[in-house]
C-alpha cells in the first residue's frame, strides 16, 4: 500500500512539474522555434503519404561566417521536396537535425487541427515524465525501491530536467532514449538470455539516433562502462547472484540490432537519394563538433564547472557532499560495496570530461547524466537517513537536511516571486518549484 501512495505522489509531481501551464509561455529561443516552425511546415503538408511537395532551391556547400552550410545553389534546377522526408525551415531544407523531434510536434499538430506552443512541447514533457519512472526503474535495480523513490523526487525537484523537458528540443528526446537503453541493458542482464530486453536497447538506441545523432552512444557508452566497473560486471556474465551467464552471440543481439538499423537508416538513405552534398554537412555537424572544426558553440574547457551548479539546482550543496562522501567511503572501503557508490559520481564526471574535451559546449549536452546525480543524491540521502538513527552521528544528518532545506526554501521563494512578477519568462520555472518545495 505504502508504495501504491508513492507512485501517487511521484505522478502527481510529473504532472504538475512536467504539464502544468506548458503551452502559455511563448517561444521566443531560437532551437524551440527552429523545431517547432519546421513541424508546423510538415504539418501544413498533410500526412507523410499523402504531403503537397513543396519547391525549395537546390543547395550546395559554402563557407559562411557561421560555419558550412548548404546554402541555396541558384545556378542550379530547383528542388521539389516532401518535407516529412526532407525538412523545410524558411523555404531552405533543413539537414543540420536528424527528423524525429519534428516528426512527434507535427504530429501532435495535426492531430490539434494547427501549430501552437503547447502542440510543439507536449511530446518533449512526455518524455520528461517517463524519464522520471526510467531512473526510478533504474534505481530500484541498483539501489533498491527506498532509495529508488528518493532518486525519482529528487529527479522531478532538479530545475534544470523540468526546465529543459519542457522544452520544443531534441535534447529531451536525447535523455529519453538514453535512459530507455540504460534500462533495458540493465535488465536484460538480470534477466539472461531473454529476448525482449536487448531488443529493447537496441530500439530505443535506433530511436536515439534518429532524435539526436550518433551521441546517444556515447552517453550510453559511458553509463554502461561506468556501472560494469563499479559493479565488476564481464560480458556475457549476468550480475544477478546464481544466474548463469547471459548469451552474447548474435541469437540474442541481432534481432535488436536489425530493428535498430531499420529504425535508423530508412531516413539517412532517402535524403542521401535526394538532396546532393548532404554528407559534407552531416561530418560538419557530427564529426566536426569533436575535431573542432564545427566552432559555432564553441565554448572555453572549463564551461561546464558553473554549469553544474545550475544543473544540480536546487541541490548542488548535497551534491558536492554526496560526491565526497563516495570517494572517503570507497577510499576507507575499497570493498565492491564502496565500489559501487561510485558508479554514479564517475558516470556524470566522465560525461563532463568528455564534453569538456570538444570545442562545441551546450549546457543541455549533459542532460541525460541528470540520472547520475540524481543516483548519486539518492544513495546519500538513504544512507543519511540511516545514520540519523545513531544517536553519535544525528548532528551530522540534522546538519546536511537544515543546510538543503534553507537552499530550497530560498531558492523556492525567489522562483515564486519571479513568476509572479514575469510569468513569460519563468512559468515553467514556477511549475517546477511547486514541485520542489513538495519534495524538501
Amino acid at each position: 500500500m505504502r508504495r501504491f501512495f508513492r507512485g501517487i505522489i511521484l505522478a502527481a509531481l510529473c504532472g504538475v512539474a512536467f504539464f502544468v501551464a506548458l503551452g502559455q509561455r511563448d517561444i521566443v529561443s531560437s532551437h524551440e522555434g527552429r523545431v517547432a516552425e519546421t513541424a508546423r511546415v510538415m504539418a501544413n503538408a498533410g500526412w507523410p503519404w499523402s504531403a503537397a511537395p513543396i519547391d525549395v532551391p537546390s543547395v550546395a556547400p559554402i563557407e559562411t561566417a557561421n560555419g558550412l552550410r548548404l546554402a541555396p545553389a541558384l545556378d542550379r534546377p530547383g528542388m521539389r521536396v516532401n518535407p516529412w522526408g526532407v525538412p523545410v525551415l524558411n523555404q531552405r531544407i533543413r539537414m543540420q537535425k536528424p527528423p524525429l523531434p519534428y516528426w512527434i510536434a507535427a504530429i501532435w499538430f495535426r492531430a490539434a487541427g494547427g501549430a501552437n506552443e503547447l502542440g510543439a512541447r507536449v511530446g518533449p514533457a512526455i518524455l520528461g515524465a517517463s524519464s522520471i519512472w526510467l531512473i526510478y526503474a533504474i534505481a530500484v535495480m541498483l539501489q533498491g525501491r527506498r532509495a529508488a523513490w528518493l532518486a525519482g523526487l529528487i529527479t522531478v525537484s532538479t530545475l534544470f530536467m523540468v526546465d529543459e523537458q519542457r522544452k520544443a528540443m531534441a535534447d529531451p528526446y536525447l535523455a529519453f532514449f538514453t535512459l530507455a537503453a540504460f534500462w533495458a541493458w540493465l535488465r536484460g542482464r538480470r534477466s539472461p538470455g531473454r529476448l525482449a530486453w536487448p531488443t529493447a536497447m537496441y530500439v530505443a538506441i535506433g530511436l536515439g539516433l534518429m532524435a539526436k545523432g550518433p551521441v546517444v552512444l556515447v552517453h550510453l557508452l559511458v553509463a554502461m562502462g561506468a556501472c560494469a566497473w563499479a559493479y565488476q560486471l564481464r560480458a556475457g556474465k549476468s550480475d544477478r547472484p546464481g544466474a548463469v551467464g547471459a548469451p552474447t552471440g548474435w541469437r540474442l543481439h541481432g534481432p535488436g540490432m536489425l530493428l535498430c538499423l531499420l529504425i535508423a537508416l530508412p531516413w539517412p538513405i532517402y535524403v542521401l537519394m535526394h538532396v546532393p552534398h548532404v554528407v559534407q554537412l552531416w561530418k560538419y555537424e557530427s564529426i566536426g563538433e569533436l575535431t573542432g572544426a564545427n566552432d559555432e558553440k564553441a565554448r572555453p574547457w572549463w564551461f561546464y564547472g558553473p554549469q553544474a551548479a545550475q544543473i544540480a539546482a536546487p541541490w548542488f550543496a548535497l551534491w558536492v557532499v554526496a560526491g565526497v562522501w563516495a570517494i572517503w567511503r570507497w577510499w576507507r572501503g575499497k570493498n565492491p560495496a564502496s565500489r559501487r557508490l561510485l558508479f554514479p559520481l564517475i558516470w556524470y564526471l566522465a560525461i563532463i570530461v568528455f564534453f569538456s574535451a570538444s570545442p562545441v559546449k551546450k549546457a543541455a549536452y549533459l542532460l541525460p547524466s541528470i540520472a547520475a546525480q540524481s543516483l548519486l543524491l539518492s544513495q546519500f540521502a538513504f544512507a543519511t537517513a540511516a545514520m540519523a538513527r545513531r544517536p553519535s552521528a544525528r548532528w551530522f544528518a540534522a546538519a546536511i537536511a537544515i543546510a538543503q532545506r534553507a537552499i530550497g526554501a530560498v531558492i523556492g521563494v525567489f522562483l515564486a516571486v519571479a513568476a509572479v512578477l514575469h510569468p513569460a519568462d519563468f512559468e515553467s520555472l514556477r511549475a517546477a518549484g511547486a514541485s520542489m518545495g513538495e519534495c524538501i
